[in-house]
């Protein structure tokens, strides 16, 4: 799809998973063993032969920097297209620049010197196996001006709240726009995924700016909605919403349902920066039952039903049950960990016993030693 080019909204509160996201954005949060949120998102458009993808960065984006580096990984280190990181505006203090359309006009000449004619726009808080050639053949054969990608929940499902619904018509043409709904029989989820042409999202950028009165990009376009030819697009698979800590969790633990697994991490495949980790070892009484263990990580104790991402220490006697634990976390001796997400670079000391629950699991913040 040499005509279509991508733009990833990284802009989030950083408040979304509380002290995980205070230091990093949720772009770049650890999920599934070896992964970075982002590289979901960005690898559905490598596979979907999307060329050129700018990254649309949130004030703390270091983090960002050091994952995705020149692209190399995603195979979009190249002199032509590629990979571009765009900053975001430079006084962070003033008024207005906390919306995400503003991180729109200070990288509009990046839209303007592009030579695709298309965009989709996309936000990494959401993670699925993304093909778009087909919403792409949808949208240019209707016609639409923009086309909404969305997904069927059911009626109150837990990745409902503070989302966007669609109001759709028989002939897929979007009828209203409902922004943090609290109840309702709508179950038409938009995926925060839209495609345009490149002219009108210049268009809709600059009517932000002059308005100066929305709180994000996609709420100007539900302004204009009678002015527009806005279709949906019903996308199939699995898709995760992570838009607070248990649904990080909740998420991150279906992963060890292999017809899920297989779901998010198939047919495409999923790139990510490379680590060149060792395979896990395991010593003595080690034992690991349903769970994904990263290289690098040494196990002597017992894991059940967790997610171990690299360099993760289990010291002898010590029991890993229902838990999340990042890299270079370190559990001493007879310790005992339930219902627990360790952020990078915890320590836990030998002997200790901390439990969560499946609905409040509880949180270590990145460098904890306990």
């Amino acid at each position: 799809m040499g005509n279509l080019m991508g733009i990833i909204n990284t802009v989030e509160s950083s408040q979304i998973l509380r002290e995980m996201t205070l230091h990093r954005p949720l772009a770049t949060v650890p999920f599934g063993g070896k992964y970075r949120m982002i590289d979901f998102i960005l690898s559905g458009m490598v596979n979907s032969a999307i060329d050129n993808i700018g990254i649309l960065a949130p004030y703390q984006h270091r983090s960002l920097l050091d994952h995705l580096r020149s692209g190399r990984d995603w195979q979009l280190g190249r002199k032509k297209d590629g990979l571009t990181l765009l900053p975001p505006p430079y006084d962070p203090k003033e008024k207005g620049f906390e919306f995400d359309w503003h991180h729109f006009h200070s990288n509009l000449d990046f839209l303007q010197k592009s030579r695709q004619e298309f965009v989709i726009v996309a936000s990494a808080g959401v993670i699925g196996n993304f093909d778009f050639s087909l919403p792409f053949r949808f949208h240019t054969e209707v016609k639409a001006d923009i086309t909404c990608l969305y997904q069927k929940q059911p009626s109150g499902d837990q990745d409902c709240p503070n989302c966007i619904l669609l109001d759709i018509g028989n002939d897929n043409r979007v009828t209203a726009i409902q922004f943090n709904p609290s109840q309702g029989d709508n179950t038409n989820f938009f995926l925060g995924m839209f495609m345009l042409r490149k002219g009108l999202l210049i268009q809709l950028i600059q009517t932000c700016f002059a308005e100066n009165a929305a709180d994000c990009l996609f709420r100007v376009i539900s302004n204009h909605l009678q002015q527009l030819k806005v279709y949906a697009y019903l996308y199939p698979g699995h898709i995760a919403r992570i838009h607070c800590l248990h649904s990080y969790y909740r998420h991150s633990m279906d992963l060890l349902d292999p017809q899920i697994w297989r779901e998010l991490f198939q047919p495409g495949k999923i790139y990510t920066k490379s680590k060149d980790e060792a395979p896990a070892k395991y010593v003595g009484q080690a034992k690991a039952t349903n769970a994904l263990v990263a290289g690098g990580c040494s196990i002597k104790g017992t894991v059940d039903h967790s997610i171990l991402f690299h360099r993760v220490i289990v010291d002898e006697g010590t029991h890993i049950k229902n838990s999340i634990l990042m890299p270079n976390t370190a559990v001493a001796k007879n310790a005992c960990l339930e219902h627990v997400i360790c952020d990078k670079d915890v320590r836990i000391s030998a002997g200790i016993c901390l439990k969560g629950s499946r609905e409040n699991p509880l949180f270590l913040k990145k460098g904890t030693v306990i």
